[in-house]
């Protein structure tokens, strides 16, 4: 069978046979090298597509490993387990303390609430209270400690710092049982910070009379007491004058 093709350089119709090779030839030595340069072609560009993929992972691995540092061959699995499910507690605890040493302060606080709401450890809510109080982000520390509340969370120091930042927002009477709550919620501790919160508001509210008996019960209630809140005493036995504030120790000790 004959091909009605021609030379481009003699002229000469190509038979069957000057194509046995893959690639048109003539008697005079001309020989088409379009199958082989579009071969070589094909194989530039696959070339070209591996050498750009094999760019775009080492890229992507250094990114990772400048912004995981020591931690880039471990967060993988981490990340892994957190994506399906299987990350446990302590993992969670161990992610957040890892973003916090990198500065990731939004993954920190997507895994103290993962901790929480996944994990249902309630102090989640307090860990991501405390670091959200640390970042400056007043609100949303306060509605990380009303949830840590709200789900039971009970722990004096952590109700300590609840109080504190209800009383830096001006919830004055939502601090006092806050407060209160905290010194409930360890009885057998010295409840100094807690009390001169407590009597701080009472102050701030012109309750000089339940202030001052606030205080004379705490420095009642143990040897030790009678070393604190000695200045916010002097300001009230002022505010009342001797007379009033001896009355009211008076009161007070024939009550104990």
């Amino acid at each position: 069978m004959k091909f009605h093709t021609f030379c481009p350089r003699c002229a000469l119709e190509f038979t069957a046979e000057h194509h046995s090779t893959g690639s048109l030839s003539c008697a005079c030595g001309w020989i088409d090298t379009t199958n082989t340069e579009k071969a070589s072609l094909v194989i530039e560009k696959k070339t070209i597509h591996v050498l750009l993929a094999f760019g775009a992972i080492f890229t992507a691995g250094l990114l990772h490993v400048g912004s995981w540092g020591n931690y880039a061959l471990s967060i993988p699995f981490t990340k892994v387990a957190q994506v399906t499910g299987m990350l446990s507690a302590d993992g969670y605890r161990d992610l957040a303390k890892t973003c916090i040493i990198l500065n990731k302060w939004s993954c920190a606080e997507e895994a103290y609430t993962s901790l929480a709401t996944k994990r249902g450890v309630v102090d989640g809510f307090a860990e991501l209270g405390s670091l959200e109080a640390r970042l400056n982000k007043s609100a949303d520390a306060v509605r990380a400690y009303a949830s840590y509340e709200k789900n039971g969370g009970h722990e004096s120091k952590a109700l300590l710092q609840f109080g504190k930042l209800l009383e830096s927002a001006n919830q004055d009477a939502e601090a006092t049982r806050i407060y209160e709550k905290s010194i409930a919620s360890n009885p057998m501790a010295l409840p100094i910070q807690a009390t001169t919160g407590i009597v701080r508001l009472m102050m701030k509210q012109g309750k000089y009379v339940e202030a001052y008996e606030r205080i004379v019960a705490f420095h009642e209630s143990a040897e030790n007491a009678g070393g604190y809140l000695n200045t916010e005493a002097a300001q009230l036995q002022k505010q009342l004058g001797e007379t009033a504030a001896a009355k009211i120790e008076k009161k007070s000790s024939k009550r104990s």
